[in-house]
């Protein structure tokens, strides 16, 4: 089978799993746009789903700083400040674009709950309908909080 060369490309993607302690709580961000942002539909089958937010890197722009911008656009003004790098993780949905996902481990000093957002206990963020990696990240990185 042929590739369309566009599909080649791997599109690095940025994930905020921002974490207040004491109990530990995750900010989840319902999935609400089916285009990305040049306007190129992107799975919509993955819409309403409890994703972390996030986006896609603009040229230029180092993780970090993609993360603050995203963050900023996607939860109306909410700063965000970067802790650490948890992992990293290819993934390619029905669109047929490969993903490199980079999750970050944030914080915030952000207390209400943005619009579209939810805070989460680790436990029940295994019980919602989240994309696949949240799932993931919750159970390898946030295991000592079910």
């Amino acid at each position: 089978m042929e590739v369309d060369e566009k599909l080649k490309a791997i599109i690095p993607v940025v994930a905020a799993i921002i974490v207040q302690s004491y109990p530990t709580r995750i900010l989840l961000h319902k999935k609400n746009e089916s285009h990305d942002e040049k306007g190129i539909p992107r799975n919509p089958e993955l819409l309403g789903l409890w994703e972390f937010p996030g986006g896609m890197m603009e040229y230029g722009e180092t993780p970090e700083q993609a993360l603050v911008r995203e963050c900023g656009e996607e939860l109306g003004g909410v700063i965000i400040s970067v802790n650490k790098l948890l992992h990293a993780k290819t993934n390619m949905y029905k669109d047929g674009v490969h993903y490199l996902v980079l999750y970050y481990e944030c914080q915030t000093s952000y207390e209400a709950t943005p619009d579209g957002c939810t805070w989460a206990y680790p436990r029940s963020i295994l019980e919602m309908d989240c994309l696949q990696g949240t799932y993931e990240i919750i159970k390898r990185f946030y295991r000592r909080a079910l």
